[in-house]
């Protein structure tokens, strides 16, 4: 067995819902779901009160308009950033940090996937861009029709 099957068996031993899979009983009352039930369903005793637990989750409520955009910042850590009036609680780094980590992921992903391969997603992703969303979609719809 490779480390990560075994990892993975570890997890699944203590996060899966077995009740909802399996019809018994769990070992512990917050299972993997959990973060959605809590959310999508408002069952509040889905998550562990004490903020305890090998998932987590960040939920923010936004309201963006047509045409706007909103930028969300995260930063996992153990750490409380440092909170410096003049650089915000990222830092003046931070944006350099992530474009830094961007291009490594872009120059190991090149390394990896074959370069027909992404000619191939390239030529996807502009198929599927060049669809309407659907809000668009449901817009037409909703228009009305003339008479004819």
């Amino acid at each position: 067995m490779t480390p990560n099957t075994v990892a993975s068996k570890k997890r699944g031993r203590r996060t899966t819902n077995a009740e909802r899979l399996f019809h018994c009983s769990n070992r512990t009352p917050y299972v993997k779901e959990g973060i959605g039930r809590y959310l999508v369903d408002g069952h509040r005793d889905a998550v562990n009160p004490a903020n305890e637990g090998t998932k987590a989750s960040a939920h923010y409520a936004l309201t963006v308009g047509a045409g706007e955009s909103r930028t969300l910042r995260l930063r996992l850590s153990d750490v409380a950033p440092a909170e410096d009036a003049r650089e915000g609680p990222f830092g003046a780094g931070f944006d350099s940090l992530l474009e830094a980590r961007r291009q490594e992921a872009d120059e190991f992903y090149a390394s990896v996937i074959p370069a027909s391969q992404v000619r191939e997603l390239d030529k996807l992703a502009a198929i599927v861009e060049a669809q309407p969303s659907p809000t668009e979609v449901a817009r037409v719809k909703a228009a009305p029709r003339k008479a004819q």
